[in-house]
Parts: structure tokens; C-alpha cells; sequence
């Protein structure tokens, strides 16, 4: 059985260096900040099991500030419309965070999902 897949892409403009924004994606110590995990799919889970897709990100610099583009591939349609609003949530905060503002503490978009390395 194959599975349809879908890629779910945003760019969005950061007034940062792409130094600090790399360190925001990269430094565990630092997503709790914008609270976002990267993954590439949820232990148990049926539809997006663990390494079942990917997440890209490209940085370049932007004048003063960095252009990000993030590719989140490989998921089964019925998985697209709850990441998209999941990117759609987190991507903003990335920005505020970089950007140099306090973002609030959110417990509803909390996730237990692993890392996969």
C-alpha cells in the first residue's frame, strides 16, 4: 500500500542574524523558548510514525535580518491540514523569540514527541 504525501512549505522573514536564528533551532536549551520540536513523526502514532517524514530549513541572510525556509515533507494528506496549523502557530513565535520579545508559556501545543537523531 503506498501512502499519498504531501510537503508542507513557509518562508518567513526574521529581523535577526541568521547566526542567532540558527542557535534558536538548533540549541535544546532554546526551543523551549518558541516551544517546537522537531520531529519526524509522533511515537505511536499510525499516520506520522517516527521517521516517517522530514523537516528542511533553509537561512539566508536577508539585509539585517534572515529569510527562513521551512519544507516539512513527506506527510500523508491526512496529517497536513494539523501540521500546517502546527507551523502556522510555532513559526510566529520563532520570531518573536528572535526578534528579542517574551513569548507566554503555552501547554496546549505541548508535545511529547521525540526528537529523531
Amino acid at each position: 500500500m503506498t501512502v499519498d504525501t504531501k510537503a508542507i512549505e513557509k518562508v518567513i522573514t526574521i529581523a535577526a542574524r541568521p547566526e542567532t536564528v540558527f542557535r534558536l533551532l538548533t540549541d535544546p536549551h532554546e526551543w523551549v523558548r518558541w516551544k517546537v520540536v522537531f520531529t519526524w513523526g509522533w511515537q505511536g502514532s499510525p499516520t506520522v510514525p517516527p521517521g516517517s517524514s522530514t523537516v528542511e530549513i533553509d537561512l539566508e541572510p536577508d539585509g539585517d535580518g534572515t529569510r527562513l525556509r521551512l519544507v516539512h515533507r513527506g506527510l500523508p494528506e491526512a496529517a497536513l491540514a494539523s501540521h500546517t496549523e502546527g507551523w502556522d502557530y510555532f513559526l510566529p513565535r520563532l520570531v518573536s523569540v528572535a526578534e528579542g520579545r517574551v513569548v507566554e508559556s503555552d501547554t496546549a501545543h505541548h508535545t511529547t514527541a521525540q526528537t529523531q537523531r
